[in-house]
């Protein structure tokens, strides 16, 4: 059976961690210099299980796996986001190896 009020507490953090990660990848592609989008994206994965893993655990009740599970499908909204939003807010790759 489906625990469908852990399924929504487990969406509605990716969901917030999704808002966070997008922003912050793109200060740290704005910081870093950052030539490939393999690089961006391992990074983005990396960011995305380490602050939203703690993020979830430190502000909701979520126990460990559920907070990972959280962070993953934020990695996946993330890119979301950010592709949706990616020339009207933030700036893209070659936009900022454009910049340098």
């Amino acid at each position: 059976m489906i625990n469908y009020e852990l399924l929504k507490d487990v969406l509605t953090m990716a969901i917030l961690n999704s808002l966070i990660i997008t922003s912050l990848v793109q200060r740290i592609k704005e910081a870093l210099v950052i030539k490939c989008s393999r690089i961006c994206i391992i990074v983005s994965f990396i960011t995305s299980l380490v602050i939203g893993t703690l993020f979830s655990l430190s502000f909701s009740n979520l126990k460990f796996f559920p907070s990972l599970w959280s962070s993953i499908i934020s990695f996946l909204g993330a890119d979301f986001i950010y592709k949706l939003l990616e020339n009207k807010i933030f700036k893209s790759l070659g936009d900022i190896k454009n910049e340098r």
